[in-house]
């Protein structure tokens, strides 16, 4: 018996320069989920996997979370931890200059660095709970 023919999707719109191929091995039951998801945006499934790897290239700390084991995500959550110390310090030191009636660099900047790292570390943390969560249902 023939195989049914599947809906043609569109391709994923190419760049000048593109030429780089990657091959990808899957499960059956990760390349239905992949295929799945392709087919709901109308994409092929090498297009769906450029974008998926593009946007959680955008979003590093959250791709951590998504792909990495727990031991990866808690080496994250360290190095977080350190910016988030040195961050702090930096901004200390700016509150201590300011507060002598010194001018020192810019603020804002420092203050922007500590709601990064603090935004990173709650993006680390929830991603691991997530991905916890989906294996226990």
């Amino acid at each position: 018996m023939a195989k049914p023919k599947a809906k043609k999707r569109r391709p994923r719109k190419r760049g000048k320069g593109q030429g780089t191929a990657y091959s990808v091995r899957l499960h059956t039951h990760e390349h239905a989920l992949i295929d799945a998801a392709a087919e709901d945006n109308e994409l092929s499934l090498a297009g769906f996997l450029a974008k998926a790897g593009l946007a959680a290239a955008h979003n590093r700390f959250r791709a951590a979370a998504a792909v990495s084991d727990d031991r990866d995500v808690l080496s994250a959550l360290f190095i977080l931890k350190r910016r988030f110390g040195w961050a702090g310090s930096n901004l200390n030191q700016l509150a201590k200059t300011y507060n002598s009636g010194g001018q020192g660099p810019n603020l804002d900047e420092a203050i922007a660095d500590v709601l990064l790292t603090r935004d990173a570390i709650q993006e680390l943390i929830d991603g691991m709970l997530n991905r916890h969560k989906d294996q226990s249902v």
